[in-house]
């Protein structure tokens, strides 16, 4: 069955809140693009906005070694702090879930998912809390 990425990225979204709600986040979805998919209360009180970044995984596609991280029709608009305080990435087929601050995200175009298991998962959220992402 062929998924659209509309699809894909809402179901990535919806993990992604799952997780965040797992690990004790308040969360929400701006009703308006305001250029990110989630907004995360973490336990101390400070507001992430988070960009979800997630690929089905398929065998024998690129989605199974990278993710993108980058905006735009083209990919070529990158994030920055002004935009985003972390991105998640989700992966739809291990169901896997990771936090990546905007920091180590920043001058990628995309990231393997072998490097993103090296952040951990979203519980790393509060790890980096205390630092500008």
């Amino acid at each position: 069955m062929r998924h659209d990425s509309a699809f894909i990225s809402q179901i990535g979204v919806s993990r992604a809140g799952a997780a965040l709600l797992r690990e004790g986040c308040n969360v929400a979805t701006p009703v308006v693009d305001m250029g990110y998919d989630l907004l995360a209360l973490d336990g101390r009180g400070r507001c992430w906005r988070l960009q979800v970044k997630s690929a089905s995984g398929r065998e024998g596609t690129r989605c199974r070694r990278r993710i993108h991280l980058v905006r735009g029709w083209k990919r070529s608009q990158a994030y920055d702090a002004t935009h985003i305080d972390a991105f998640i990435l989700v992966n739809l087929r291990t169901r896997d879930v990771y936090c990546l601050p905007i920091r180590e995200g920043r001058g990628r175009k995309y990231i393997h998912w072998s490097l993103a298991a090296k952040y951990g998962g979203v519980s790393s959220l509060r790890r980096v809390k205390s630092q500008r992402c």
